[in-house]
């Protein structure tokens, strides 16, 4: 299906319902974030009722742009148990990986996804995906450019964030000359691109730059060109730092230049281990993720392990190198 032919069915979703609930991902990211920004702003623009529902924290995103606010769980819940609600799930390539949320679609009377990643095991009525897009928020702004919803702002700021951070600001290989010239038409329509960069890759905390400091310390590096490092609840408390609100250690580690696939692995307050893998190289860290349930692209990827921590990094180190065979 064609973009052309997908926004009028899109439209006629958009139209239909009155009240909307929109979900991404476990442990949300630049691009689910800005992408379920967005996607609420055009909906509340259009005189509807739109609610945004997260397993995991949005906080350090925060001071980029301007985020719509979020129900938790047991807000969504009684909002679809009260209320006739369609949902739109954004930036998730199966339904599972909305983690506590996985029953929200169950609950609505219409269901449709929007996604730039290999679908394997969502059953919306209607799935829209662009494989080779770099982010769900470059989707979003050609389809709401093909539907004539108004680009505010406010969408502007949270679709440059999500193009952003899929592209690694614009230096992963899925930056193409066209997402340059649509970030330059996002900047053009009022997003803040030199606040979101800064904010992105170039500020941080003096207790996340100490958590940067133990993962460095901690980072080992192995003969085979994998770099892996790991915290724990307990290295997090030393620095006084939050494990849900700390984001791109993995993309610091992986400017290593020996390391051509770079492993973080993170101990959350739940005692859950949330990994990100980068790949300098030809080996598919996203064909690693999904062996544990997450996905992503060849370059960047995510997924959660239930630990132990220890456990977790040795299951990985034997997937991504049985994955480097395959690709050898």
């Amino acid at each position: 299906m064609t973009r052309e032919d997908f926004v009028p069915v899109l439209l006629d979703f958009m139209h239909r319902y009155d009240r909307y609930l929109i979900a991404g991902h476990l442990n949300p990211d630049g691009d689910c974030i800005g992408a379920a920004t967005a996607m609420a702003l055009a909906l509340q623009s259009m005189g509807k009722e739109a609610f945004v529902y997260f397993d995991g924290s949005t906080d350090g995103y925060t001071r980029m742009a301007d985020l719509y606010p979020t129900l938790d769980l047991e807000e969504s819940c009684a909002l679809m148990d009260m209320k006739p609600c369609a949902f739109i799930l954004l930036d998730a390539a199966d339904d599972h990986r909305l983690g506590k949320g996985k029953d929200l679609p169950g609950k609505a009377v219409d269901f449709i996804c929007i996604d730039h990643h290999v679908q394997t095991n969502v059953y919306a009525r209607m799935t829209y995906a662009e494989e080779h897009a770099c982010a769900t928020c470059e989707i979003l702004y050609h389809l709401f450019r093909i539907a004539g919803i108004p680009i505010n702002r406010r969408m502007a700021n949270a679709l440059f964030m999500g193009i952003a951070f899929d592209t690694g600001g614009f230096r992963h290989t899925n930056t193409s000359a066209s997402t340059y010239r649509i970030a330059g038409e996002l900047i053009d329509m009022g997003a803040d691109h030199k606040k979101i960069l800064n904010q992105m890759y170039h500020t941080h905390s003096l207790k996340e730059m100490k958590i940067l400091g133990e993962a460095y310390r901690k980072a080992k590096l192995y003969e085979d060109g994998i770099l892996a490092a790991e915290m724990t609840r307990a290295d997090f408390l030393k620095s006084g730092a939050d494990p849900d609100e700390i984001s791109g250690i993995v993309d610091r580690l992986a400017e290593t230049s020996e390391a051509l696939v770079t492993v973080f692995l993170r101990e959350n307050a739940e005692g859950k281990i949330i990994i990100s893998l980068r790949s300098k190289g030809k080996t598919d860290v996203s064909r690693v993720a999904r062996q544990f349930g997450g996905g992503g692209h060849v370059p960047a990827a995510g997924c959660t392990h239930e630990g132990p921590i220890l456990l977790a990094k040795e299951e990985l180190l034997k997937a991504i190198r049985a994955e480097m065979q395959t690709e050898a």
